[in-house]
This record gives C-alpha cells, structure tokens and sequence, in this order.
C-alpha cells in the first residue's frame, strides 16, 4: 500500500520537473512573451494520454 504512494510521489516529482525544464526551454528559445512551453506540453500530454487509450481499449 505504501509503496504506491511512494511510487505516485516520484512520477510527479519526476513529471512536475521535466514539465517545467521543458518549459523553461521553450521560454528560453522563444521569449516569456507567450507560454508556448506550457502549450506544447498540454498538447502532447493530450496526445499521449488519448494514444494510451486507444491502445489499451479505453477509448
């Protein structure tokens, strides 16, 4: 039981910071004027969680 809290604790460490590394990648190339990074992320998300579903039969 406690190891899948442990387990949900490190994926969303792990996400949160790849979510904001690349965001701050994509600010850094394209300047703060628009938070495309944080667009791009939301459409890919998007995009893998609807494939995910699919391929699984959940969709």
């Amino acid at each position: 039981m406690i190891t899948s809290y442990l387990w949900v604790g490190l994926g969303s460490a792990l996400g949160g910071m790849s979510r904001f590394w690349f965001a701050s990648f994509v600010t850094g190339l394209t300047g703060p004027a628009f938070p495309l990074g944080t667009l791009l992320i939301n459409i890919s998300g998007s995009f893998i969680i609807g494939m995910f579903a699919y391929l699984t039969g959940d969709g």
